[in-house]
């Protein structure tokens, strides 16, 4: 296997556990009111700052440079991930996007890109989402 097909393969899983994989029926959005919408920054991962490195396995990394995920009062989301890919002391940037709509229930959002979803818990200016066993925190 190449190197490129080994780098493609490895950033096709790491987007695909970005976005999640949960599938099934999608329900409506509800009403994202104003306190919901706006920008929410990546502050932190596992409670350090970004970058920082998520995944370690022999001659590969998997790093969170930075990340945004914006909230619109339509009810529809923007979540954009910087990430970083070394394989083999190749290193490849990308820029992992998700667009879809959002569903409120209480404090939880779950977050609908095509058939995958996943979802944050907002607390007050705050997202947290648990992605993979590393926690993400979002701040407005």
């Amino acid at each position: 296997m190449t190197r490129l097909r080994s780098l493609a393969i490895v950033a096709a899983a790491a987007a695909a556990a970005l976005l999640g994989s949960c599938k099934g029926s999608v329900e409506p959005p509800l009403v994202v009111t104003d306190t919901f919408a706006g920008s929410y920054v990546l502050r932190t991962i596992d409670g350090f700052p970004p970058p920082q490195i998520v995944e370690e396995n022999g001659d590969s990394v998997f790093s969170i440079l930075s990340g945004v995920v914006l909230l619109r009062e339509d009810s529809t989301f923007v979540d954009s991930t910087d990430v970083q890919f070394i394989i083999d002391g190749v290193v490849t940037d990308t820029v992992d996007v998700a667009r879809g709509f959002i569903r409120t229930t209480g404090g939880s959002l779950t977050f609908y890109a095509g058939s995958n979803a996943y979802t944050m818990v907002r607390d007050d200016n705050t997202l947290t989402q648990n992605f993979s066993g590393t926690v993400l925190v979002y701040r407005k």
